[in-house]
């Protein structure tokens, strides 16, 4: 028996990655900031630190809306993401 073109977990890995992007926006990025602040004697490290919690928050944050948005255009009701369709 041939094996589905769309698999039941992959929409739960899609929603697992899902949560992990609002983590990242959520908390990491924040906390990312919230260290750069706390480090008044690192000017580099503190700009290191800012400059990678705005581009988390950013990255994952784009990324999310990108990926919420496919999923809610899907009439079949399990999107596919790029590397999925690559696959063999």
């Amino acid at each position: 028996m041939p094996a589905p073109v769309g698999p039941p977990h992959f929409v739960n890995d899609t929603v697992k990655t899902q949560y992990v992007r609002l983590i990242d926006v959520l908390v990491l990025g924040p906390a990312m900031i919230a260290a750069a602040i706390a480090l008044p004697q690192r000017p580099v490290l503190r700009a290191i630190l800012a400059i990678s919690g705005v581009a988390t928050i950013w990255y994952n944050a784009r990324n999310y809306v990108t990926v919420q948005r496919s999923i809610q255009q899907d009439p079949s009701g399990q999107y596919q993401t790029a590397a999925w369709r690559r696959l063999p």
